[in-house]
């Protein structure tokens, strides 16, 4: 993977899976479009303006541990709206299932296939 500190913040869950989290709404566009590949999972907290994460998967088949899944999605919620939240529901699907929304608003998408879960902060 190249470096895309320009665009992403980089993390490293436990299971040692990249987590990359977009600094703006353009490179959240950038980052779900451009980078990340079709089976990464994208996350995104529920109902409220945020940075979309992506979850790199280097083979699709892979199963994500449950630890490395709560890492991605507290990730999403420290870079959202809802930092600040108790507990915070996050969505989160494969990218092949995420899609630009129709509006002018960049980085708004649509989403299908999704699954949830609630990190605690």
């Amino acid at each position: 993977m190249d470096n895309f500190s320009r665009y992403c913040k980089v993390f490293t869950s436990p299971g040692g899976f990249t987590v990359l989290v977009a600094k703006s709404a353009s490179d959240s566009e950038y980052l779900t479009f451009d980078i990340a590949q079709q089976s990464d999972l994208f996350f995104h907290v529920a109902d409220t303006p945020g940075a979309h994460t992506v979850l790199v998967r280097s083979d699709g088949s892979v199963e994500v541990p449950k630890i490395d899944l709560e890492f991605a999605a507290r990730q999403a919620a420290l870079y959202s709206k809802q930092k600040n939240a108790s507990r915070v529901p996050v969505h989160y699907c494969e990218i092949r299932h995420v899609h630009r929304s129709p509006g002018p608003y960049t980085g708004t998408v649509l989403v299908s296939k999704v699954k949830k879960i609630v990190v605690r902060m």
